[in-house]
């Protein structure tokens, strides 16, 4: 019997999966709101760590690390492939993700969370902070979480 095997790694820019994870951020997070790809990449893109869950050669999920200041980290842009949603897939990821975090010295972990993620990132430890607010380019309400490693 053959078994699928998922693996977690950092990803470098020029790699394919990369590309397949810019294509899949623009549609999942600005296409539904008539937004162009040119706002997939913002500033925090070149100074950010980017990682991605896959089999083979398909991006199954992805999650892009930025240090925000010294030992704190932002997780931004989570996401998974809708074809593979409520597997663990974006659980494990993110859970990579913060080890490397803990294992590079962070010690707090914020994000940006849709309404609808809250209780993901709540069941990984991610408290609110703050009142929601929309997104200023989607426009999409989030809330402002965090998370000591």
């Amino acid at each position: 019997m053959n078994s699928i095997s998922f693996q977690c790694h950092e990803l470098r820019v020029e790699e394919e999966l990369y590309r397949q994870a810019i294509v899949l951020r623009h549609v999942i997070f600005f296409q539904p709101h008539g937004i162009g790809r040119e706002l997939v990449v913002d500033r925090f893109e070149t100074n950010s760590r980017h990682f991605a869950l896959a089999v083979d050669d398909v991006l199954i999920a992805y999650g892009r690390l930025t240090q925000i200041a010294n030992r704190r980290f932002k997780v931004s842009q989570m996401l998974t492939h809708p074809g593979f949603r409520r597997r663990g897939h974006g659980t494990n990821l993110l859970q990579f993700i913060l080890d490397v975090c803990s294992k590079t010295g962070g010690e707090i972990v914020e994000l940006e969370a849709r309404i609808n993620m809250i209780s993901f990132y709540q069941r990984l430890g991610f408290r609110i902070f703050g009142d929601p607010y929309p997104s200023r380019r989607t426009k999409v309400i989030h809330v402002h979480m965090e998370k000591s490693v």
